[in-house]
């Protein structure tokens, strides 16, 4: 069972999708070490009150049993240190700790994915152009990811399906929920090409309008790309888009035929902001062999539990213009005082907190945590730390 069954306590503990949950592990090494000592109350972190009612009330045994019947449903569950994890989606900011799936995860370790988005209500054009798109890209050695809802994802799909490649469909509810109705008939086929459904939500979970902007992330996270085949001003496409470039991730947009058509406002925007106009399948696999980078996966926002080395510290410049004055320090404890001092003069990495303080590191993390959980400071990718 690995470790899933101590990924899978600690999201019940600190909620689906929640940033306190990697905001807490910047102090453990390991998902198991964290369960112990948050049930022993040796962590010294600042919890609040639902979080320490849910330590005492969840059992790691239920957790086990909780596997054991997904798994007798035919739904397996990987966490985020476990080998199938895809390995895209660890590098990006609050990735899930737990998956939900049914099918071949692992073929997206095993080749590059690109995600495939547009309007559930597209165009006959939008939906041949996924169609074919999607086709030629999986023919091409890509596998193609989608959000399985109607219109532009399902087309995305099937194009894959029709050629015999695998598709990952990333569920914003339960995978026992048939959401959407109409498209539940194309699971076997999706399946039986050795494609795969994956959800962070467990089994019951209905399809609430909240839980799809925190899909989005995931969608994006998987893939070496985001192509938005139709997206208007207020799509919920351009969500994934955006996060797609917040996670270092491309952007290919297809140019709309009518550029008055407020359809494609959104394909519009992103071309304008320097997104790779699509023509045809060509620009987005010259695109990356244009790098051919070895399959070198974007650095981690996050931090990485499984690591021993000293990252590089890089040099932050002292900015006064982002210099912070917290008006009342003492509420804080004598380490924490020195902390925001530091701070306050600009952003600065945890290794330079620790040399000008003369604290270890794993000393400095409880406070640091703490300090994040009461809102003053925030981390930065690369173990950089700043005043909010």
């Amino acid at each position: 069972m690995d470790k899933v069954k101590y990924w899978l306590w600690l999201t019940e503990v600190f909620g689906i999708g929640s940033e306190r949950l990697w905001t807490a592990m910047q102090c453990f090494d390991d998902p198991a070490v964290a369960y112990w000592e948050l049930c022993r109350d040796t962590h010294g972190l600042k919890l609040n009150q639902k979080e320490l009612s849910n330590i005492r009330s969840i059992s790691l045994e239920s957790c086990m049993k909780l596997i054991e019947i997904y798994k007798e449903r035919g739904i397996s569950v990987t966490g985020f240190s476990s080998r199938e994890y895809p390995q895209y989606l660890k590098n990006i900011y609050n990735p899930p700790a737990v998956l939900f799936y049914k099918g071949d995860i692992e073929c997206l370790n095993r080749m590059p994915a690109i995600t495939i988005v547009g309007a559930r209500r597209s165009s006959n054009q939008s939906l041949m152009i996924a169609d074919r798109l999607s086709r030629e890209l999986a023919q091409s050695g890509f596998i193609i990811v989608s959000g399985f809802a109607r219109g532009t994802d399902i087309n995305s799909h099937l194009g894959a399906v029709s050629v015999g490649c695998p598709t990952v469909c990333v569920m914003a509810c339960g995978l026992d929920v048939d959401y959407p109705r109409e498209n539940f008939i194309y699971r076997d086929s999706v399946l039986k090409n050795g494609g795969v459904f994956i959800s962070e939500y467990p089994l019951g979970t209905p399809p609430l309008q909240q839980n799809f902007p925190k899909r989005n992330r995931i969608l994006s996270g998987l893939s070496r790309g985001v192509v938005v085949v139709e997206a208007g001003e207020k799509s919920g496409s351009l969500i994934t888009a955006e996060l797609a470039l917040e996670q270092n991730r491309e952007v290919f947009c297809v140019p709309p035929a009518n550029i008055y058509d407020k359809s494609y406002a959104g394909n519009i925007k992103f071309l304008r902001d320097g997104a790779v106009a699509v023509y045809g399948y060509e620009d987005i696999t010259g695109y990356f062999n244009l790098f051919n980078d070895d399959e070198v996966i974007p650095e981690t926002d996050e931090p990485d539990i499984q690591a021993g080395t000293v990252p590089e510290i890089p040099e932050i410049p002292e900015n006064s213009a982002e210099s912070v004055k917290v008006s009342d320090l003492s509420e804080f404890s004598d380490i924490q005082k020195e902390i925001i001092r530091i701070l306050m003069q600009g952003k600065t990495h945890i290794d330079i907190i620790s040399d000008k303080l003369g604290y270890d590191v794993s000393e400095l993390m409880a406070e640091i945590t703490n300090l994040e959980f009461d809102d003053v400071i925030q981390s930065f990718p690369g173990k950089i730390y700043g005043l909010k």
